[in-house]
This record gives structure tokens, sequence and C-alpha cells, in this order.
């Protein structure tokens, strides 16, 4: 063996380098590339079907909008314009005038309406110190006009007061003299009834005497007579008696009605006063509300959008739009459109990532959002131009957070800002995402006619 692979040697001492490398042994490496090979396919596959990444809509456009909608300032009615005191783009801040309307017409009607509760406040006073029959006491007021009318009801109640107890002193005399003539009556009653008594005792003695022979028919006629009038005079002194207490009555139930109309007369008075306040007051509120309005005021901090094309001294109508403002305060929200190919898996609550044009996402960050609605139907217009487009539909996203870095002090998102928005609306393989390509192409491969 030996000396078999000494002449073995030998023999290839003299053989040419191809020879050498035709009779080597195989190199490792060279025989195990296919399984290399093998193994990587089976590699890369299970990769592709283990591993998941995030699948992404991405909007075609977008901006930024508000959530809630802009303030409008408008005039209450037909208005003269005094000053605007703000341009469009200004940042007001609460409580700042944004214009002034003429308040000629508004002052008056406050005026007028302060006057009218002013006299119906001491009619009110003055009716019910006439009702508990007390002394009228205001209260003290700086209010000229209400002094004025304070002085005017305390002037009225001296007279109507006056009236009102020279009516009862009247009907009180009345009383007097009514009781005064029924003691007379009353009095005489005795006196004429002794009369009566002594007129019957005369004729019963001329009766007795006439019956006797004694007397003469003439004088018992004559003592008939008296006694007739007696008993008269008497019947008449009674009824005169009954007339007088009736009249007495009468009189009494005369005053009683007196007081009880002049109280009812007052308390429906004052019943009519105090709906009338009431009816004032409500539009003093109204045009102390209106002249308010005469003044537009910020009502909370905003930016001017908009101002009508208008100047000092012109008319604004009824209702017409003034200025709108924006809150500055009020969330904002991201509007985008998505083709309608994409929009199948979009569902409110997918989280959204936007990068804003006009900052580079790569250098200063995304802001987060997440969907709240999608639209009901397909647009097939441009919003702004009118022009046919591809169908979209518009998907609104609400800013959870806004993520953005190296950005200017006092930064905030504008509304009108456009974006690019990426919603990730679930988890696929990555094989799928090879095989949806490789399908997609081959689909339509070799079909041109």
């Amino acid at each position: 063996m030996p000396s078999e692979a000494k002449t073995l040697k030998t023999v290839r001492s003299f053989q040419s380098e191809v020879g050498n490398l035709r009779e080597a042994p195989d190199p490792v490496g060279a025989r195990h590339t296919i399984h290399f090979i093998a193994l990587a396919v089976a590699t890369i596959a299970v990769i592709c079907s283990v591993t998941q990444i995030d699948r992404v809509i991405a909007s075609t456009s977008g901006k930024i909008v508000t959530s809630t909608r802009p303030t409008i300032y408008q005039a209450l009615d037909t208005s003269i314009v005094r000053s605007i005191d703000v341009r469009e783009g200004d940042v007001v801040r609460k409580g700042d005038v944004l214009a002034t309307f003429d308040p000629t017409f508004a002052d008056a009607d406050v005026g007028q309406l302060e006057r009218q509760v002013a006299s119906l406040k001491a009619q009110i006073v003055r009716e019910q110190a006439e009702l508990d029959g007390g002394a009228l006491k205001f209260a003290a007021t700086d209010n000229v006009d209400q002094r004025h009318y304070n002085k005017l009801q305390a002037d009225l109640f001296d007279e109507r007061r006056a009236q009102y107890l020279a009516q009862l002193n009247s009907y009180d005399q009345k009383f007097k003299q009514t009781e005064a003539t029924l003691a007379k009556l009353e009095s005489d009653v005795g006196s004429l009834r002794a009369r009566a008594d002594i007129a019957k005792k005369v004729e019963n003695m001329r009766v007795a005497l006439v019956e006797k022979g004694a007397g003469s028919l003439l004088n018992q006629w004559t003592s008939t007579d008296a006694r007739v009038e007696a008993e008269r005079t008497l019947q008449g002194q009674a009824n005169s008696i009954d007339e007088a207490r009736h009249q007495l009555s009468s009189l009494r139930a005369d005053r009683e009605a007196f007081v009880r109309s002049w109280s009812g007369d007052l308390r429906k008075e004052m019943v009519q006063a105090q709906n009338a306040l009431d009816q004032a007051a409500a539009q003093l509120e109204k045009a102390h509300r209106h002249r308010d309005l005469v003044r537009l005021v910020a009502e909370q901090d905003s930016i001017i959008l908009t101002i009508a094309k208008t100047s000092r001294g012109s008319v604004m109508r009824e209702g017409e739009q003034f200025i709108t403002a924006m809150p500055l305060a009020s969330p904002v929200a991201a509007e985008i459109h998505v083709a309608a190919r994409d929009v199948g898996f979009i569902r409110p609550g997918d989280p959204a990532y936007l990068k804003i044009d006009a900052f580079n996402f790569a250098e200063h960050g995304l802001a987060d959002g997440e969907v709240k609605w999608i639209s009901e139907n397909a647009f097939v217009t441009n919003e702004d131009t009118g022009q046919p487009v591809e169908p979209y539909y518009r998907v609104n996203i609400a800013v959870t957070k806004v993520g953005l870095i190296n950005v200017p002090a006092g930064f905030r998102l504008i509304p009108g800002m456009t974006l690019v928005a990426d919603i990730n609306v679930g988890k696929r393989p990555l094989g799928a995402y090879v095989i949806d390509g490789l399908v997609s192409g081959f689909s339509g491969a070799m079909r041109e006619p």
C-alpha cells in the first residue's frame, strides 16, 4: 500500500494542473451550497408568514379644521355702524370691543322704560299704603326719575286720602243727623201716646154723658175726632221712627259699600299696575340687552376671520352677518380625503398619524389622532375648485396629541394647514404584502390590446 501511494504520487507529479484539480476531492462549501439556498428560502417563507406589519391607508389630501363653528356677530336690528375696532386676522381677548353701533335708539328705549318702571313702582307703593290705611313711605333712592314719580304719587296720595276721609265724614254726619232725628222721634212717642190715652178717656166720658142725657152729641164727636187725630199722630210718629231706622241702615250700607268699592278699585288698579310693571321690567331687560349689543364684545379669546364689507356710518340690516371669529381654544381636527378604493377597512376609533405639510415629519415629528367618522357617501368634485376628481370619502380625525418638536414658541395647529394622514387599520403578514404586489402585477400583465 505504501508503495502504491508512492507510485501514484510519482505519476501525479508528471500530470497537468487541470488533472490535479479533477482528481482533487470536492470542496465542502460547494457540496453544501444548495442546502444553504434551500434553508434561506425556507427562512424567508417563515419570516413572511410570521412577521406582521401595519396595514396603513394613506390619504390623498387633508387639512386642519375646527370641531366647532365660528362665532358670528351680527346686528340685532337695523343699526348704524359707529366704529369698527378690529381687522381681519387680529387676535382679540375676551371682553375686547369689536365694533360699536349708534346707541341713540337703544338709549331712548331704555330711558322710556326706566321712567315707566319708576312710575309704576311709585304707584304700587301709594296704592299699598292706601289699602293698609297707614302713612306713605318711599324707599330712599338716588334715581332722579324715581324721586320725581314718588313726589307725584305722594301728592296724589294726600288728595285721595283727603277725598276718602271727606266722604267718610259725610256719611258720619248723616249718621249723626239721622240718629238725632230717631232719638227725637222716639222721645215724642211717650207724650203722643199719653195724649192718645187722654183723648180716649175724654171720648169715653162724653159717650157716657150722652147716654145719660147730660151731654151733647157735638161734644162727643169733637172728643172722638181728637182721639182719632191723636192716634193718627202716634201712628205717624211710629212710621217716622221706622223710616229713620231704615235710613240709618241704608246709610251704614252705603258707607260700607263705599269703603268696599274704594278698596276694590284700589286692588284692581294695583293688580293692573303690577302686571304693567312686570311687562315693563321684562321689556326693560330686553332693552338693556339691546343696548349692551350696541357694543359687540368678544365672548372669548378669538381670531377675527371675516368682516363685512362696510364702513363707519353705514347701515347694517337686522340679522346681517357682520363679524366672524374663531375661538382660539376651539379644539381642532383633521379632515382628510381617502380614495374610494381604500376606504373599506377604515373604522371609527382607528389610530392615525398626521404629517403636517408645513413641518417635515422626519425632522419635526408627527401628530397623533383618532378616526371619528366617515362620510356616508363619496364625493366626486373638488371642494375648492368644483372640478371633477376621482371619488373620495371624507374622514374626520380628532387630534389627540401634537407631538411636533423643534417648532416656534406658541405654535398651534391653525385651521387650513394642509397635511397627509396615515391611518393604521390593522395588521397583515409580510408575505401578503409581497404576494399582493406579485398578484397585481401578474393579473394585469400581457393584457394590452
